[in-house]
């Protein structure tokens, strides 16, 4: 399809009664290992699929801002671009104001516009919708560039401020991912360097997201809890953070780590291991040790960090009863959301028809990064 005939262009034309000027293009992500890795310096093998939101937008004059989302038919909501205040709680365009603010203080002056807003990332499905509205923002509003990695960067740190304005004290994953995505790979992401690495994905292993049906709501609190409890436990072991650590049950006790500290260093110290564990598996094309990773990812999310629920630990133990299943897990922050799935290419058909039809289950692509059109 061109740009200037895509959903969002449509409803912006619907909308405003013209033509946008500018079309952001922004992938969700789906985090294949390191649960809660990002936000201690640590490892991550994520990657950007085939569903997209569309910012479609085009400047105004007088400084103000009116937004449209067809996931809201018949609200438009409307406020200044210099002073676009919070919005209220859980409202979707809280997201657009924090992104104006942090970009203004970041030195990247966005005027007034007009915008409509499509997507079919599923809110709360843990596939990143609220980064990749975040991402949309910056590039279309801003006219950020985003080429090289330093770009990427500058970006993706105004995005992890406006976030945590909106509620959710966030790594960088979600940004750099969605800006550094390309079609067929999954990325290696080190949050301690902030480099990040293409892997060809393997030919024969499809993915799958099946829905929990469970909205996740990581401003609700579950999500900082976590980064406390990590932050807690790299402080009293001495270390800046659970990159750098090492733990033993003594070593625990003895620095009197809570429980759920102790649980959560655990947890990240072992999901780096399987994140490098898993990075060797896919370039040898050792696809059952790479699902059973993800697996044991799943299972230490369940136990150690407690940010699964019993529809999600439900899907993963449906599917492992599939043939065909290689390995499954919850993605994203947790608490509900989407379930991912490593599955044998030429079984499918067959693995998804074979699981509920509430949980929506569908094949994912590995798509491209984050673009910016101007039309």
């Amino acid at each position: 399809m061109r740009p200037d005939r895509t959903l969002a262009t449509t409803l912006f034309r619907e909308a405003f009664g013209k033509d946008p000027a500018r079309l952001a293009v922004v992938p969700g992500r789906v985090e294949l290992l390191g649960n809660h890795t990002d936000h201690n310096a640590g490892l991550v093998l994520a990657a950007t699929i085939d569903r997209t939101l569309e910012l479609a937008l085009a400047p105004r004059s007088d400084g103000r801002v009116a937004l449209v989302s067809s996931a809201f038919p018949g609200r438009r909501v409307e406020f200044g671009a210099r002073r676009p205040g919070r919005g209220p709680d859980g409202c979707w365009s809280s997201y657009v104001r924090a992104a104006l603010v942090e970009s203004r203080t970041a030195g990247v002056t966005t005027g007034g516009f007009d915008a409509a807003i499509h997507g079919d990332i599923p809110v709360g499905g843990g596939l990143s919708s609220s980064a990749a509205l975040l991402v949309a923002t910056a590039l279309a509003a801003g006219s950020m560039p985003h080429r090289t990695a330093a770009e990427r960067m500058r970006v993706a740190e105004i995005c992890q401020r406006a976030e945590s304005r909106s509620g959710v004290d966030c790594g960088l994953l979600d940004y750099l991912t969605i800006l550094h995505g390309r079609a067929g790979c999954v990325l290696r992401l080190d949050l301690r360097s902030l480099t990040v690495r293409a892997l060809p994905w393997p030919d024969d292993v499809a993915l799958v997201l099946a829905d929990s049906g469970v909205r996740h709501r990581l401003t609700e609190g579950g999500y900082n809890a976590i980064r406390r409890a990590c932050e807690g436990a790299a402080r009293k072991l001495g270390v800046p953070t659970l990159r750098e650590a090492r733990l033993s049950a003594s070593t625990a006790h003895g620095l009197r780590l809570t429980a759920r500290e102790s649980a959560a260093a655990r947890h990240v110290i072992d999901e780096n291991i399987r994140v490098a564990t898993a990075t060797t598996a896919i370039r040898s094309g050792d696809i059952v040790r790479l699902g059973a990773l993800c697996t044991a990812s799943h299972e230490s999310s369940r136990t150690q960090l407690r940010n699964s629920c019993p529809e999600l630990d439900q899907l993963v133990a449906l599917a492992s009863k599939v043939p065909g299943w290689l390995g499954g897990r919850l993605t994203g922050g947790g608490f509900g959301g989407m379930t991912v799935h490593l599955v044998g290419r030429r079984a499918a058909g067959r693995f998804i028809a074979a699981l509920p039809p509430e949980s929506a289950a569908t094949r994912c692509g590995l798509a491209g990064g984050a673009s910016r059109v101007e039309l």
